[in-house]
């Protein structure tokens, strides 16, 4: 790699919603707003992991970490689960956001009994 730029991108239900805030803290950028390249790219990459492998995780909230190489590829360096970062960054859609926050609400509504939780 010439450039350690990763852009993280966070996916609800195999759909891109944006550009998680820690990509901007390294590199060179080879993508900007609205990142739609990066976007695809990742909705493909979740898509064709889903294909190869079935049994994994990937409806629901996911993170796909994405480098270029010198030749201009693009490439997957991780897939994330939900425990990863997820915070937008300031070019952030509100309605993303949301999607977000409900996914994190409905987890916690399933694996944590009502009476712990703050209505």
């Amino acid at each position: 790699m010439q450039n350690n730029k990763e852009y993280k991108v966070v996916l609800v239900n195999y759909k891109a919603k944006y550009v998680a805030y820690n990509c901007f803290k390294h590199g060179k950028a080879y993508s900007v707003y609205p990142h739609t390249t990066i976007l695809n790219f990742a909705e493909q990459a979740v898509i064709a992991l889903s294909q190869k492998c079935p049994s994994a995780i990937l409806g629901g909230l996911v993170r796909v970490d994405i480098f270029q190489r010198a030749n201009g590829q693009l490439v997957v360096n991780e897939f994330e689960s939900f425990e990863a970062d997820h915070y937008a960054s300031h070019e952030k859609n509100l309605q993303a956001d949301y999607e977000v926050q409900l996914y994190y609400e409905n987890i916690l509504k399933t694996i944590v009994p009502s009476k712990f939780l703050i209505n």
